[in-house]
């Protein structure tokens, strides 16, 4: 649940402190926008670094003889 909410929350946080650096810098709706979008972009970054910097998640082993057919993956148009 912590990193549910972690990832959820963090470019919303990142996005309004950008948004207040934009705005108490120039004061400006521009300037806002452009903070609020650094922020998110920024929070978009430092996620990829984390996810890269984590160790992958075990796998489940598939077999090589599936069980379904290959007509179930096909659709009649």
């Amino acid at each position: 649940m912590n990193a549910a909410l972690f990832a959820y929350l963090s470019p919303a946080i990142a996005m309004l402190v950008g948004a207040w650096l934009g705005a108490s810098f120039d004061g400006t709706d521009g300037a806002t926008a452009l903070g609020a979008m650094a922020g998110f972009l920024s929070a978009l970054a430092v996620a990829r670094v984390v996810i890269g910097l984590s160790p992958a998640p075990p796998t489940i082993p598939s077999t090589s003889h599936s069980h379904l057919s290959q007509q179930e993956f096909h659709h009649e148009r």
